[in-house]
């Protein structure tokens, strides 16, 4: 019986190769390579389990028929351990010897050299840690492969498993055919009277929970052993997705940096695919949800009094937050930032209250006045177009970040043969290898901003696109909009207003001028 190596006995499979047909003809190589790996497994009291070789160039791995057999003994168990006169029998390639060290590694099968310890020579060492950067590599590629391929499919207008939300059915796709989603019978009715209940019935959502509870309406969540449960959370993110009105946001949701949890994506780094859901309620009362969803709850019967027509509209600078929006004894109403009322005084925000009617005028003053203007939606679309189109500054930038980590390929090319061919010591690969590590992780950054830019390009056209006619119904209609009209022209334009240390900074989908003075409240009365 042969020695036993971690409880096993040990099955030495010897592998020997030369590069040309002279040597094997010849004969002195592959024998002496296996004569000495004989040797060396015979001192050690290994069995020897079989003997492979070949007559192939280094470079080559699929085509080396030995290799390959061997490969497949170990796949089988029949080898607990690869000897080799030296490392290079395996290969030239260092990227193919680290191939084939991870496959024995994934088999529990061990490497052993005859001329040397593989762990202390400069090639074993390099191996060994280049072995671990080519994986966790990998791994960023195929995780960046995945998200891109994600990222396209929404662009392109696909949708994938496991997008559709409570109130609709997805149909897998098929060769030649796109998934599709449909609306589920028992579930979209489910929908519209959560919606039904919430707009016109004024119910809350904690009242709503209960009601579908109560009538053990299958939820999308499960409880716990009572049975099936509703939660106010699960209403409060339905009333929230705009899928119910048709308009689906691909990537509404990315990972929280500092907890487990998901926070919502900023609006401009989603991707909208119109027509891929069908509407289970009309857009009208979808806006009216989100209207009644900003009023924090707790200042309900104050909020009802006056409409505040930039609710969710209003930003922090400071801290990201929505402004809420609230009424002093019936009379101020002002907007301010909800964390400038948290109790604790390291996290309470000290941004400023800006007056009510005075941002609201601004606002709506600057919104009316751009599209007054028959051709700042037009002239916007041509500027868009232009940004968008191929050969743009952005596309050109790209290409030259792309040019770029070619080049950085082929600099880690030759430094790999620079250290093969001995030309290169360990310091120098090290030194090196960081530095180039470094710069193609600033590139391949560089190169997801500048794909994301064109891609945010691309939407900005279509979304501009798709509400053109609405602008200009609106703009036709400036004179007699009532508040909801108003509301939805500024969700149309994505108006997104900013207050910071420097005032109010309003942003959207088309130029909106020169800003003007609004009131702002001194930071002393920032809290009641």
């Amino acid at each position: 019986m042969g020695s036993v190596l971690d409880g096993r006995a040990v099955r030495v499979g010897i592998y020997a190769r030369v590069s040309t047909a002279g040597q094997a003809d010849d004969g002195t190589s592959l024998d002496t390579q296996a004569d000495a790996c004989r040797n060396y497994a015979e001192a050690r009291g290994w069995t020897i389990a079989g003997e492979w070789s070949d007559v192939f160039s280094g470079a080559a791995l699929h085509e080396r028929p030995g290799l390959s057999a061997l490969r497949e003994a170990v796949r089988a168990g029949s080898v607990t351990t690869v000897l080799a006169y030296a490392v290079d029998r395996l290969g030239r390639s260092q990227a193919h010897v680290s191939i084939i060290l991870d496959e024995l590694e994934r088999h529990g099968v061990t490497f052993e050299c005859v001329t040397e310890k593989f762990e202390d020579t400069a090639v074993g060492r390099f191996l060994l840690s280049a072995r671990s950067f080519v994986a966790e590599v990998e791994r960023e590629k195929i995780g960046e492969r995945t998200l891109r391929g994600k990222w396209q499919a929404a662009r392109d207008g696909r949708l994938q498993a496991g997008t559709t939300a409570f109130g609709f059915s997805y149909t897998r796709a098929t060769k030649g055919r796109p998934g599709t989603v449909e609306a589920h019978p028992e579930q979209a009715d489910v929908v519209r009277r959560i919606f039904r209940w919430y707009v016109e019935d004024r119910l809350s959502q904690h009242a709503i929970a209960q009601r579908l509870t109560d009538e053990g309406v299958p939820a999308p969540t499960h409880g716990t052993k009572g049975g099936i449960r509703w939660y106010p959370g699960t209403i409060a993110r339905m009333l929230g997705n705009p899928s119910y009105m048709g308009r689906h946001e691909a990537f509404r949701w990315q990972r929280s940096p500092t907890t487990k949890g998901s926070l919502p994506r900023p609006p401009e780094q989603r991707i909208r695919i119109d027509g891929a859901f069908p509407p289970l309620v009309d857009a009208g009362t979808w806006e009216a949800a989100q209207v009644r969803k900003g009023t924090n709850a707790a200042n309900a019967s104050r909020n009802m009094k006056r409409e505040y027509l930039l609710t969710w509209h209003v930003i922090c600078g400071s801290c990201r937050r929505r402004y809420r929006a609230n009424t002093v004894k019936g009379t101020w109403s002002y907007y301010s930032c909800p964390a400038a009322r948290l109790t604790t005084r390291s996290e309470r925000c000290r941004n400023r209250r800006v007056a009510g009617p005075a941002l609201e005028n601004e606002v709506w003053g600057r919104v009316s006045a751009a599209l007054s203007d028959p051709e700042i939606v037009t002239v916007e679309l041509d500027r868009r177009r232009q940004a968008a189109r191929a050969g743009s500054a952005t596309y050109e930038d790209l290409r030259r970040v792309e040019e770029a980590l070619a080049r950085l390929g082929a600099r880690e090319a030759r430094l790999v043969k620079l250290y093969t061919y001995g030309e290169i010591d360990d310091a120098m690969v090290q030194a090196q290898g960081g530095e180039v590590k470094a710069e193609r992780a600033r590139l391949e950054a560089e190169r997801e901003r500048l794909a994301n830019r064109v891609a945010a390009d691309a939407q900005a056209v279509a979304d501009l696109e798709g509400v053109a006619p609405f602008l200009e119904r609106v703009r036709r209609d400036l004179g007699t909009l009532d508040h909801a009209g108003k509301r939805l022209a500024l969700e149309a334009l994505g108006v997104v207003v900013t207050i910071d240390e420097e005032g109010c900074r309003v942003e959207a989908s088309i130029p909106l001028g020169e800003p003007m003075p609004v009131a702002i409240a001194p930071r002393s009365s920032a809290r009641l």
